[in-house]
């Protein structure tokens, strides 16, 4: 479970604007529902949690879970937060990502309120920002997407620093 490792709630929670922080919560409830959505993850956060991950675990638990973001069809941030628990288990991806709504209540109150949002159409579940999200992430480690429509999303040498440096501004 995320958190039964602080290092990974620390930079999961922090204030976006640290550098080695994202500002994502772990409760993958808070998400349920919204379809994959820059504004909730981006390739930006997956590559401070990839460098965490490197630092505190291993190279190989690094290219993990690079697998693990390869794997997942929608990278909403609930699948991802519920993918990422699973991974944080071992450290070791089987590359089966748990199939399901992208509804992942935790309690009564939220899953109660998570039906209801989702069921009057008020959460925008279709949306899909998935190659958004993921490409910065994968094209910073030098990794091709597969599945990404050949000459789309492609960063400049000026677009691919920023990113890499986590200067803001670079889209």
């Amino acid at each position: 479970m995320i958190q039964d490792h602080e290092w990974l709630v620390h930079v999961l929670e922090g204030h976006p604007r640290d550098p080695n922080r994202c500002g994502l919560g772990i409760r993958p409830s808070f998400y349920s529902g919204r379809g994959a959505r820059e504004g909730d993850l981006n390739g930006e956060m997956l590559l401070k949690i990839h460098r965490t991950i490197v630092e505190h675990v291993s190279a190989d638990a690094g290219e993990a879970f690079v697998a693990m973001v390869l794997d997942l069809d929608v990278l909403s941030a609930t699948a991802f937060l519920v993918a990422l628990g699973e991974f944080s288990d071992s450290w070791v991806w089987d590359g089966k990502p748990r199939k399901g709504k992208h509804v992942a209540p935790d309690d009564m109150d939220s899953a109660m309120a998570s039906a209801l949002e989702v069921m009057g159409g008020s959460l925008d579940g279709s949306r899909d920002d998935t190659l958004a999200i993921r490409a910065p992430f994968l094209r910073a480690l030098g990794v091709v997407d597969p599945r990404a429509p050949e000459g789309r999303w492609t960063f400049s040498d000026y677009e691919r620093a920023c990113f890499m440096n986590g200067i803001e501004g670079s889209r």
